[in-house]
């Protein structure tokens, strides 16, 4: 988890949305708009739900995006107020909090231990308590702070103020409480700004809040410096003092007070803050806020005074309390044990978050490879051959791809398979040609225990696993007669038998084969069965090699420089056109399998991001031979070659072989005019 964030547990959104509920408002609340901005909530399918558990977290502005809408829905600027407050009145599922705060039945200690709630509950908020004496009655001093790049809004106050209201209503013995900000760690600045039509002008010591559109000056506040106190450091658990505003010093605390220092030498700058002089008030449609005079904002942290009435005094606790303040450490570690949890998982929750954003990175540049449209090409034939794959896939027909080595027939079978209405199922792919008769049957059938030596246990068939789904069979006129004869009753029957069974297995799978041999002339020499062709042959389709589509090399090059830089993580490397002229004057007899070969060993050996016909590693004897349907081509490209032996043949004779002045005059690097010079095998001086 990015330390930087802020993230809060929603035990704070699920008291808003209670409230809501209870107003009849909620449903005004676009709850998937609640969770915008939020790549890993993006799929939730019940985000109020989720919203309402409060073993959930969320990042900070989510539960900002939600007050928002809830001040929108109601007109009241203080709703996270009353929700807070109102939360604890009657709750049928309690939280930690409650729970620990019924078992103590100890109000006192509850406070003194806020500094643990808000790190149980939030990664950003501090809070810290301080107990007066008894003599000034019940109540007690409390600090907030907001860090982790959290600026602090009325919304944010109001919700500590609610909470520590609300919770007093957890003790039978406690009465009315109160709690009233007495400095605010809130600034102006950003107070204005969900407002919209006001600004702020600054000038010497005085910040003036002005509404745009009249130019009128709203309210105003002047800058001050802050008396401090000291005060004794009150602490439930001793053993645990993390999380706090301020550091104890000798036991003692010194403490912020909403006086005036009005002696200059001691003024201290940390201690400065804005006192509102002129009172006034924003207003936007229904929402308003009111500056009042004498409060005092952008200071360093807020400071409260809360204080109830009591049905007992404070020397007097109940039994129950007495007797499980002894438990009080414990408990506490505990909930930091449950806080460490609750952080592990979110720690979990962004790490599988960037791990699926990798992987989905990853398909994204797997699938320019292999689904459909990896197919690359805009020849006649290709076009031609897509928009057949486009209409068989619409139906469960057996389909019979032919095709020479490495054209892509799996490929295409893949990209069929997920344009179908098979394509939720499973997709499984088999070389007949690479297993033995009786692997072959039992890898497709599966087996009975004891059907042979080694066959421990039943073991169910691709047949079987890819029900509903597609079976891709290559090289299929590899298979023998006799698993022929057995291929015909799954196609003739739908339904096969274990190996060693005897019990027959009805199966839904749509079989796509593939073959790189003449099954008709293997049909006539009587090695493959005349019945099992005509089923599998139902439709063919025809992949063409390489050699007949050779105006889409360019395409497919560039694709393929692309694909294996970034899986290389390299920058994609540029070709240059002599290379690109071998690839035409080239056979391909490997087809598009070949080309990735050879593309992906240029890319892994380029050190120059620039392929060169030097990076590429083909047959010269295939580079001689005259290829059909490449006449025209060929002999373009051998008058460009001549030309341009002719030309380095009279510059190296004028600088007497000297290839560096020849390079010169050329306007080329030398390196590349000595690959140039060995391509074209011209002669140099020894």
């Amino acid at each position: 988890m990015d330390p930087q964030i802020p993230w809060t547990s929603c035990f704070l959104t699920r008291m808003l949305i209670l409230h809501l509920e209870r107003l009849g408002k909620d449903a005004a609340i676009d709850y998937h708009r609640v969770l915008e901005g939020v790549d890993y909530l993006k799929r939730i399918a019940d985000p109020k739900a989720f919203l309402k558990d409060y073993n959930n977290w969320v990042p900070d502005q989510v539960v900002r995006n939600l007050i928002q809408a809830a001040e929108k829905a109601t007109g009241d600027k203080a709703v996270a107020y009353w929700a807070a407050k109102n939360y604890f009145r009657s709750n049928e599922t309690p939280s930690l909090l409650e729970i620990i705060a019924k078992l103590l039945n100890n109000m006192e200690q509850i406070l003194l231990c806020s500094n643990l709630w808000a790190g149980g509950y939030t990664n950003y908020l501090k809070l810290q308590c301080f107990m007066p004496s008894a003599s000034e009655g019940p109540n007690v001093i409390f600090l907030s702070h907001f860090g982790l790049n959290v600026e602090p809004l009325p919304e944010n106050i109001n919700l500590i103020r609610g909470n520590y209201e609300g919770f007093t209503q957890l003790f039978d013995y406690v009465g009315n409480a109160t709690c009233v900000e007495e400095i605010s760690q809130v600034k102006i600045e950003n107070l204005i700004k969900e407002f919209g039509n006001y600004h702020i002008e600054k000038r010497e010591d005085r910040l003036s809040v002005i509404e745009s559109g009249l130019k009128k000056k709203v309210a105003e506040a002047r800058r001050v410096y802050l008396k401090s106190e000291t005060v004794p450091f009150s602490y439930a658990d001793p053993t645990s003092q993390e999380g706090l505003v301020l550091n104890p010093k000798n036991g003692k605390v010194i403490v912020l007070t909403p006086r005036i220092e009005t002696n200059p030498d001691r003024r201290k700058e940390e201690n400065a803050a804005y006192e509102v002089v002129q009172e006034g008030m924003l207003q936007a449609g229904r929402m308003q806020y009111a500056f009042q005079r004498g409060q005092l904002f952008n200071a360093p942290y807020s400071r409260y005074r809360f204080q109830w009435t009591s049905k007992r005094p404070l020397s007097e606790l109940p039994e129950t309390a007495k007797a499980n303040s002894a438990i009080v450490p414990l408990l506490f570690d505990y909930l930091r044990g449950i806080r460490e949890t609750h952080r592990s998982l979110l720690l979990s929750t962004i790490e599988n978050k960037a791990l699926a954003e990798a992987n989905e990175k990853l398909r994204t540049t797997l699938q320019k490879e292999s689904d459909f449209f990896g197919m690359i090409g805009r020849s006649e034939k290709m076009q031609k051959l897509l928009e057949q794959s486009r209409i068989i896939a619409r139906t469960d027909t057996t389909l019979l791809i032919v095709g020479e080595t490495g054209t892509g027939k799996e490929l295409l079978a893949r990209a069929i398979h997920q344009l179908s209405s098979r394509k939720d199922r499973k997709f499984y792919a088999v070389n007949c040609a690479a297993l033995t008769e009786n692997l072959l049957e039992a890898e497709l059938f599966g087996y009975e225990k004891g059907a042979f030596t080694g066959a421990l246990a039943q073991k169910k068939g691709i047949f079987e696993t890819a029900h509903g789904g597609t079976l891709f069979l290559d090289e299929v006129g590899e298979v023998s007669p006799a698993m022929q004869a057995k291929l015909l009753r799954v196609l003739e029957n739908q339904e096969i038998q274990r190996v060693g069974g005897r019990e027959t297995i009805s199966v839904d799978v749509r079989i796509i084969s593939a073959t790189n041999k003449d099954l008709k002339e293997l049909v006539d020499s009587g090695k493959f069965r005349k019945d099992l062709f005509y089923r599998l042959n139902v439709i063919s389709i025809v992949i063409p090699p390489l050699r007949e589509r050779l105006e889409d090399l360019p395409l497919l090059v560039d694709h393929y420089l692309d694909f294996f830089a970034q899986k290389c993580r390299k920058q994609k490397p540029d070709i240059v056109r002599e290379s690109l002229s071998a690839f035409t004057n080239y056979s391909w007899p490997g087809n598009i399998r070949e080309l990735k070969n050879v593309i992906e060993r240029a890319v892994v050996m380029d050190r120059d991001q620039q392929i060169t016909s030097e990076d590429i590693i083909l047959p010269e004897t295939d580079l001689e031979a005259p290829q059909k349907g490449t006449d025209e081509l060929k002999t373009f490209h051998e008058a460009i070659e001549k030309y341009k032996r002719s030309m380095i043949e009279e510059i190296l004779k004028k600088t007497g072989g000297n290839q560096t002045r020849a390079a010169k005059l050329l306007g080329l690097q030398r390196t590349y005019l000595v690959r140039l010079i060995r391509l074209l095998k011209i002669p140099t001086r020894r």
